[in-house]
């Protein structure tokens, strides 16, 4: 069997934006890569999926950056593939769409650089699909051609072959769109009277559908203030992103919203707020690193000891677990003792490796709220409290408070991580923070800017810590779940 070489690359689509519609042999490919060359247009959730360790660079252009050469994307595969890495260059939509592929594969095979390509979703479906436009359709067009309207330097809009086809998509028209109009409306089957529709960032939150003819549609890109990336569909079946829109119809289209967490963590959540049609973005603020010093100290003794385990995260119960193998004990050692959940999350995790919690407060605020739902005696009771480093002690103390003899197990710490230079915060995002500690991770970080966000709390812990940072409205969810936060978007649109 002839092995994989130790350096090579692989031409990858990411698709057109939504992160969903990218295909299982391109995200297999992100996990698997020691070196991501990526371009602006990639969602960075994809980016999450990377190895911890890999070198990820932005190579595309963005607000505020430079993009960087053909030629100087080309060394940059050259150097990293030479020195045995595993390169991907990813790329939005379709490499072989109008993305330069064939030119960086000659180079690469110029130069003996071992590559493969992974197609992609192209924009120049999907977008149309996502606003309800079916380029062909057996009452209106059965033939199709995708254009790029962005000429090499020295051509001009003359230069561009237009096919006769019932539907043309172009791909790139903004800079040109008004003498392209003019231009179509002469051509083949079309008038000035012809359906033409601009789609404005499809797939995304920022979807925008504009709805014209080739005479009036350059008008009205101006009255909406649309700027690339867009797409242009020209043809019959233009028309009916009026009647066929569906995505519009979902509860929270238009809508961005900002996870603080993990990526083991999110997703779930984004499965649930992307089948709602809002656009979820999943940043990573804190990595989980566990306390092995204070593990490797913690004595089984006082686990034995206690009648009463707390734990008050999913990722508590997991750093648990873990100890518990490493110490050559199971879940056996918790006979007899009361096991309490600190929210839905965290029992649920608990499930997953076999026990069942006693309680679980989740429809609380405050810790006396939760302490209230415990419905035990705490007066002389020996608890286990398993946490975090730098959790708040506002539930220790309230347990002393009540007579109960409280011992602390700090499993893991939250730290930053590098953030993608692809990620920004957006005014009008919504930002969900499901603990204290999101909220300080996040102001700490350059992605606050004063940008008007739109907050979501779990708890009025959070919600204090919050309001010491922020001076603008803060939405409190209702319960302790993330289903409750999403019902506080859709309430606040």
């Amino acid at each position: 069997m002839q092995k994989i070489p130790s350096g090579y690359v692989t031409l990858a689509g990411a698709g057109p934006g939504d992160p969903e519609l990218i295909t299982i042999k391109a995200k297999r490919a992100i996990q698997k890569a020691d070196v991501i060359l990526y371009d602006y247009l990639v969602h960075p959730n994809l980016l999450n999926d990377a190895k911890t360790d890999a070198l990820v660079i932005c190579v595309g252009k963005r607000k505020g950056y430079h993009s960087k050469k053909q030629d100087e994307i080309n060394q940059l595969m050259k150097e990293y593939a030479d020195a045995g890495n595993n390169v991907l260059r990813l790329k939005g939509g379709d490499p072989c769409l109008f993305g330069r592929s064939g030119e960086e594969m000659s180079f690469l095979k110029a130069h003996n650089i071992p590559y493969r390509l992974i197609p992609g979703v192209t924009s120049a479906l999907a977008v149309p699909a996502y606003a309800g436009i079916p380029i062909t359709h057996r009452d209106y067009a059965k033939s199709v051609a995708i254009i790029t309207a962005s000429s090499k330097e020295g051509e001009t809009l003359d230069d561009i072959h237009i096919p006769d086809a019932e539907t043309l998509v172009f791909l790139m028209p903004m800079t040109s769109l008004s003498d392209l109009c003019k231009r179509l409306s002469t051509h083949a089957k079309f008038t000035e009277n012809t359906p033409a529709t601009l789609l404005y960032r499809g797939t995304t939150a920022d979807q925008k559908t504009i709805v014209g003819t080739l005479k009036t549609l350059p008008e009205l890109r101006d009255q909406n203030a649309i700027t690339p990336p867009a797409i242009l569909v020209v043809g019959p079946v233009a028309k009916l992103a009026q009647e066929l829109n569906w995505r519009d119809t979902l509860p929270l289209f238009g809508q961005r919203i900002i996870l603080l967490r993990t990526q083991e963590q999110s997703e779930n959540t984004i499965e649930m707020g992307t089948d709602m049609g809002a656009e979820i973005v999943s940043i990573p603020l804190l990595k989980i690193q566990p306390n092995t010093q204070q593990k490797n100290a913690f004595p089984v003794s006082k686990l034995q000891a206690a009648d009463t385990l707390i734990f008050t995260s999913a990722n508590g119960v997991q750093e648990w677990k873990k100890w518990l193998f490493k110490n050559q004990q199971d879940i056996r050692i918790t006979s007899h003792k009361t096991i309490i959940a600190i929210g839905p999350k965290t029992e649920e995790a608990l499930a997953d490796i076999g026990l069942i919690a006693d309680k679980t407060p989740n429809k609380t605020k405050t810790s006396d709220d939760i302490l209230d739902l415990f419905d035990i005696d705490l007066h002389k009771k020996n608890i286990l409290l398993l946490t975090a480093t730098g959790s708040r002690n506002v539930l220790e103390n309230e347990l002393k408070n009540r007579g109960a003899i409280v011992t602390r197990f700090e499993l893991y710490t939250t730290v930053p991580t590098l953030l993608p230079q692809s990620i920004d915060i957006r005014d009008g995002d919504w930002i969900f923070f499901t603990s204290a500690s999101t909220v300080k991770h996040f102001f700490d970080s350059t992605l606050y800017q004063n940008q008007k966000i739109k907050p979501v709390c779990i708890g009025t812990i959070t919600q204090a810590v919050l309001q010491e940072r922020f001076t603008g409205q803060v939405y409190l969810s209702t319960e302790t779940t993330l289903e409750s936060m999403f019902d506080m978007v859709s309430k606040g649109i």
